[in-house]
């Protein structure tokens, strides 16, 4: 075995390689699950299959991954770590709702798609969700429904300089009390406000940062076969309603964990690609829904031509509205304002 796997979880670029292409497979799972594509358009076989993996399945991954990125990120420097992180997700987080605030007074609402009807939210939820506020004080904007993970991904952003600081055995408690209030969360609270979702999805970001900082391995196998078997419990009460996804999460999460360890070398062309593909996931994710109403409205009923007219459209939105403003105005706003820099820095300090 140790011909193919190191002792501990070891990040080359190899490694950072593949969970970038692991990251545009699942933003893809999320582009064509259910309440998605198939609310605008008729899907075919293909697309049918993909759909049973699981779009919060796939969420759930999404935030295992994002616990190792950031674990290492505040490893490797702790001085400034929110403030990368805001500038990582907020610039094209903004755009996404601004584009969809747009898209509600310019559709209209009620606006029927295929045999849906949406209905737009207020300006106070808009307001919330430009502040990352959706799932504590107001719902997700509905017109991109995506949004309500994005609120809890910050927010575990925001705690992480806390749990850094605990014992490892709170931090396994954390993620025990996360896990198994998601197991059984319909039962105890079917709330979409107050941090519920907050709290019930914790546990795959957690077990990504055990493993990247902690060096977890077997002690992270507990928490993920009680996390399956919860997936595959809120199935049989039809929470969750694609019949694969327990399966997908067990063998995504086993891959991407193994990703960690192997001794894999990828040639220099297959890590540009793959590292491409992982930068587009993150504006394919928040812009699919309201890509596709503008597919929607200007005539597109193919669901391939559907998703690719995503998938494209995310192409020059990523470089415009990340890379491009992200270098123009987010980045000189931090450094011209020292006051907003210090909100984003926390002094920690190694246990």
């Amino acid at each position: 075995m140790k011909k193919y796997f190191y002792s501990e979880a070891t990040f080359t670029s190899s490694t950072w390689a593949l969970l970038a292409i692991t990251r545009f497979l699942l933003a893809f799972i999320v582009m064509i699950s259910f309440g998605h594509l198939d609310r605008f358009v008729n899907t075919n076989s293909v697309f049918a299959i993909i759909r049973e993996f699981g779009g919060k399945g796939a969420v759930m991954v999404f935030l295992m991954i994002s616990g190792i990125s950031v674990g290492v990120s505040i490893m490797k420097s702790k001085e400034g770590f929110l403030k990368r992180r805001f500038l990582r997700i907020y610039p094209l987080y903004f755009m996404a709702v601004l584009l969809t605030v747009f898209l509600q007074f310019y559709l209209g609402s009620p606006y029927t798609v295929k045999d849906t009807t949406f209905i737009a939210t207020g300006n106070l939820t808009s307001i919330s969700n430009f502040l990352l506020l959706q799932g504590i004080a107001s719902i997700s904007l509905t017109y991109n429904s995506p949004l309500w993970s994005i609120s809890v991904e910050f927010f575990l952003y925001l705690i992480l300089p806390f749990i850094y600081k605990l014992r490892l055995p709170f931090v396994y408690l954390i993620a025990l009390l996360s896990v198994v209030c998601y197991v059984a969360h319909t039962q105890l609270f079917a709330l979409e406000l107050y941090g519920v979702k907050h709290l019930i999805y914790a546990w795959p970001f957690i077990i990504g940062y055990l493993v990247a900082v902690k060096k977890q391995f077997y002690g992270v196998i507990p928490l993920i076969l009680i996390g399956t078997a919860g997936i595959y419990y809120n199935f049989l009460r039809e929470v969750v309603i694609e019949k694969f996804t327990f399966i997908w999460f067990l063998l995504t999460t086993g891959m991407v964990i193994s990703f960690l360890f192997a001794k894999i070398k990828l040639s220099k062309s297959i890590k540009e690609w793959f590292n491409y593909l992982g930068e587009l996931s993150y504006p394919l994710y928040l812009f699919h829904i309201p890509l596709y109403f503008i597919g929607y409205h200007i005539g597109i009923r193919e669901a391939y031509l559907f998703v690719c007219f995503a998938i494209l459209l995310c192409i020059p939105i990523n470089y415009i509205f990340d890379i491009w403003l992200k270098n123009k105005f987010w980045k000189p706003l931090f450094n011209n304002f020292g006051w907003l820099k210090n909100r984003f820095s926390f002094p920690l300090t190694d246990n």
